[in-house]
């Protein structure tokens, strides 16, 4: 692996570490006197997984959406 692919995994696993910080910041100050604090890892990690699901989810849709689009441009015939 290259040095500057590597560069880039770190700075968006960074992001990524300080995003679920949120996540778990939220859950403590909403749930901690009603959970232990393996639950609300548990909370924060389901949120977290869940949140990073539904933008997987938006990118293919729109991924779907750009298809019909290139396919056309590939098939028109020019004279």
């Amino acid at each position: 692996m290259d040095s500057n692919r590597e560069k880039n995994i770190r700075e968006r696993s960074k992001k990524e570490i300080e995003l679920f910080d949120i996540y778990l910041d939220e859950t403590t100050l909403q749930l901690s006197n009603r959970l232990e604090p393996n639950e609300i890892l548990e909370v924060a990690s389901a949120a977290f997984l869940g949140a990073s699901l539904t933008d997987l989810n938006n990118t293919l849709e729109l991924l779907y959406d750009e298809l019909p689009k290139e396919r056309e441009k590939q098939h028109v015939i020019t004279i």
